[in-house]
């Protein structure tokens, strides 16, 4: 184990995820991350008895799936283990990539529970930080959103969150380890996409230094900010309305974070900053008799207080 490799596994030692006989669920597509975070799972596997159980996931949306199941099955044996191959049944409703994730996200723990294990190892890397927030920025964001992927964020871990993708690549190739290649990643008919084609190596050529760390430095802060947040506000219980007076008394960065965690609380999903904004102005203004149109749903005032509702409805504002 080079040194590098040992300072990640003596920081997540210290947390206590590596114990004897504890098992990991390993997030395994086959791709470059998660085949190093499975190769280095195995490695720390040989240090502390751990029971680990690799899992791919077949979409059957893409001619290579199962070129990319069986290679993982390859892989889970040389290791010692048995995959577990998990496979889409039907159409994902709604928005593909969402749908997905959160099938994911289940099956994983539904994994972690059968199997009895203590976390669920992911492969994200500090490209894919930098990825996601350059994402949001250009969408529209708050600074709330920018707050960084966790390291530790039970039951998910990401050992491989301070390694860049050119590092990982690198490592793999001192294993003269293969891996699949996800031709759906290279396609421009997403946009993420073309930002991890196109732009990412344009403003990391164009950087006075890393770009994974300045963009890091940067969702750190947006992470102590919301620290701020939670501590300026305790925690509330979101119920049927909220109060005009609660918002008003906030300064505004606050007030505006408060609202969009009501809309969430409420099954409101995509929001945008502008209508935020709107449903401050109007808050402030302690004005009643207003409807807001909302994507799957609404939000409006009534009595000195903020309602949301999730539904199909289309209103404007008056």
């Amino acid at each position: 184990m080079d040194p590098q490799t040992y300072q990640v596994f003596q920081r997540f030692a210290k947390q206590g995820v590596w114990q004897k006989d504890q098992g990991l669920i390993v997030s395994l597509s086959g791709g470059p991350d998660s085949v190093y975070l499975y190769r280095f799972l195995s490695e720390v596997a040989q240090k502390i008895p751990l029971r680990l159980y690799p899992v791919h996931f077949n979409h059957k949306k893409r001619p290579q799936a199962e070129k990319e199941a069986e290679f993982c099955q390859k892989l889970a044996r040389f290791l010692g283990q048995e995959l577990i191959l998990i496979e889409a049944e039907g159409e994902f409703q709604g928005n593909f990539q969402q749908a997905a994730r959160k099938w994911r996200k289940e099956e994983l723990l539904y994994c972690k529970e059968k199997h009895h294990c203590a976390y669920i190892a992911l492969g994200h890397q500090a490209d894919d930080v930098s990825e996601t927030m350059l994402f949001r920025l250009l969408r529209g964001t708050s600074l709330f959103s920018l707050e960084p992927m966790k390291e530790l964020d039970p039951p998910f871990f990401r050992p491989l969150l301070r390694w860049s993708k050119a590092e990982i690549l690198k490592r793999l190739a001192g294993l003269e380890q293969t891996y699949c290649h996800d031709l759906s990643n290279e396609s421009p008919r997403y946009r993420r996409n073309q930002l991890r084609i196109e732009l990412l190596p344009l403003l990391k050529e164009l950087a006075l230094g890393d770009l994974n760390e300045k963009l890091g430095q940067i969702a750190q802060e947006a992470g102590l900010l919301k620290e701020a947040f939670e501590h300026y506000l305790p925690p509330v219980g979101y119920g049927d309305s909220l109060p005009y007076a609660q918002v008003s008394l906030l300064p505004t960065l606050f007030a505006r974070e408060l609202i969009h965690r009501f809309l969430l609380h409420h099954g409101l999903t995509e929001i945008h900053r502008g209508q935020i904004e709107e449903i401050h102005s109007l808050v402030r203004q302690g004005r009643g008799g207003w409807r807001l149109a909302m994507k799957g749903g609404k939000a409006w005032g009534e009595k000195k207080q903020l309602w949301a509702k999730k539904n199909d409805s289309l209103g404007e504002l008056y």
